[in-house]
C-alpha cells in the first residue's frame, strides 16, 4: 500500500523543482536557410540582451536581399528537451531589414515540421511565444516581410534536459480483483456515427457539422468565424474524441448515445443559452435544458473557435485547441454518476484523461504534467478525496472549487 505524507509530496515536487528551466539556445547549432555575408547566424544565441533592434554590437542576423520570401532559422541539440516558450528579438534597420510581417515557431517530432504558434513581431522588445511542454531535439522560426527582408538579434528557447532514459513507458499494473475496469463499448457493441442534430435551441441560424461533431450560432455570430475556422475545430475533436472512444474506450457523450451529434454552441451569438454579448470571451462545459433532461455541450466564444483558423495570430492557438477538447470532455463525463456534484473530480480527472491520451498517442511518457501524477500512483482515473476546505482557510464543502 502507498502511503504519502506532506512531506513526501513535497519532496517529489522539490525534486522536480531542481530541473529549472534555463535558456538553452547556448547548446543548441545553429542553421539559416540564408544569411548576408557581413551578418553573422551566431549572434542568435550568444545570451545577448539587446538595446533595441538595430543594436548590432554583438552581431546580427540577416538575410538580405530576400524580400517578401520565408526565410528560416534553425536550432539543433544533441539531445532532446522540453520546451515551453521562445523569446525572439527581432532584427530592424529601419531599410532592408525589417520586423516581419509574419512569423512562426515549428518543432521536429522525428518525421515532420508541428506548428507551435505565431510569434509575436513587436520591435525593440523580446517577444514571447508560450506553449505546451514540447519534447523536441530541433526548432525552427520562419519569417517573412512583404517589403523587405528579415533578421534576428536574439533567440532564446526555455527548457529542461528530456531524461536520458528516452520516452519512458506505460506503466504495467498486476490484475486487481475484483475488475475495477470498464470499457462502454461492452454496453454499446455498435454505437453508430450519429446521423441527428438535436433541435434544443430555438435561436440557431447556422450549423456546421462533421462525423461525429456539428457547430451550432446564433444571429450574432462575429464575422472572424468562418468555415476556415469551424472546419479544423471539428477535424479536431472527431481525431481525439475518435481516439477516446476507440482505443482507451470511454463513451461518446450522452447526445452521442442517443443518436445526436456532440454540440459546440457559440457563446454571445444570440442562442438560447446566455445572454452575452458577441465580443464576450470564455469557454467552458454548459447544457441545454430540452424535453425534461440536459443535454451537455461545449459552450464557446468565438475567440477559442477562431484560434483554429490559419489567419489567427495569437500566441496562444495551441492552448486554446487544446482547450476545447478540455471542454468536450467535461460534456463526455456530464452525466456520468455522481460527476455533476464532484468538482475535482471532474477537474483532475479531466486533465488526467487529456494528458494520459496525449501520452498514450504520442508514444512519451517522460513528462509529469500538473495533476496527471496518478498515473505512477494507480492504474484508473484518480477517484475524488477531498476535504472541501479552500487556500483562504474557509471550507466550501464537498464539490467547492477555489
Amino acid at each position: 500500500m502507498l502511503k504519502f505524507t506532506w512531506t513526501s509530496v513535497l519532496s517529489l515536487f522539490a525534486a522536480f523543482t531542481a530541473f529549472a528551466q534555463t535558456n538553452i539556445a547556448p547548446q543548441a547549432t545553429a542553421s539559416t536557410s540564408y544569411v548576408s555575408s557581413w551578418e553573422t547566424i551566431t549572434a542568435l544565441n550568444d545570451n545577448y540582451t539587446p538595446a533595441n533592434s538595430n543594436d548590432k554590437s554583438h552581431g546580427a542576423y540577416g538575410n538580405w536581399n530576400n524580400p517578401n520570401s520565408i526565410q528560416w532559422v534553425q536550432y539543433d541539440w544533441s539531445q532532446a528537451f522540453s520546451v515551453t516558450s521562445v523569446q525572439i528579438y527581432w532584427f530592424d534597420d529601419a531599410g532592408g531589414v525589417l520586423t516581419p510581417t509574419t512569423a512562426y515557431l515549428e518543432s521536429w517530432n522525428g518525421t515532420a515540421w508541428v506548428n507551435l504558434g505565431n510569434i509575436p513581431l513587436q520591435k525593440d522588445a523580446f517577444n514571447t511565444l508560450n506553449f505546451t511542454a514540447t519534447s523536441t531535439s530541433r526548432l525552427r522560426v520562419s519569417m517573412r516581410n512583404t517589403s523587405q527582408s528579415t533578421g534576428l538579434l536574439e533567440w532564446r528557447v526555455t527548457g529542461i534536459p528530456v531524461s536520458t532514459g528516452g520516452n519512458g513507458y506505460a506503466y504495467t499494473w498486476t490484475v486487481y480483483s475484483p475488475t475495477i475496469s470498464y470499457d462502454f463499448r461492452s454496453e454499446y457493441p455498435n454505437l453508430p456515427t450519429p446521423s441527428q442534430i438535436l433541435n434544443d435551441c430555438p435561436q440557431v441560424v447556422g450549423t456546421q457539422s462533421s462525423d461525429w461533431w456539428t457547430f451550432r450560432w446564433g444571429p450574432k455570430k462575429k464575422s472572424v468565424v468562418t468555415a476556415a475556422a469551424i472546419t479544423p475545430m471539428l477535424a479536431r475533436l472527431n481525431k481525439d474524441f475518435r481516439y477516446f472512444r476507440d482505443t482507451m474506450g470511454w463513451p461518446a457523450d450522452i447526445r452521442a448515445r442517443n443518436g445526436y451529434k456532440s454540440a459546440v454552441y457559440l457563446y454571445g451569438s444570440g442562442l438560447c443559452t446566455d445572454n452575452a454579448d458577441s465580443t464576450a470571451l470564455g469557454g467552458w462545459q454548459s447544457a441545454v435544458y430540452y424535453n425534461g433532461q440536459n443535454w451537455p455541450i461545449i459552450l464557446a466564444s468565438y475567440y477559442p473557435v477562431y484560434a483554429f483558423d490559419p489567419a489567427y495570430t495569437g500566441s496562444d492557438a495551441a492552448y486554446q485547441q487544446s482547450a476545447m477538447t478540455h471542454e468536450g470532455i467535461h460534456a463526455m463525463l456530464a452525466d456520468l454518476p455522481g460527476v455533476k456534484n464532484a468538482a475535482w473530480f471532474h477537474e483532475g480527472g479531466n486533465v488526467w484523461f487529456q494528458q494520459t491520451a496525449d501520452a498514450k498517442r504520442s508514444g512519451n511518457f517522460s513528462s509529469l504534467g500538473f495533476l496527471n501524477g496518478t498515473d505512477f500512483i494507480a492504474p484508473f482515473m484518480p477517484i475524488e478525496c477531498y476535504s472541501g476546505w479552500l487556500q483562504d482557510g474557509s471550507f466550501g464543502g464537498p464539490a467547492a472549487e477555489g
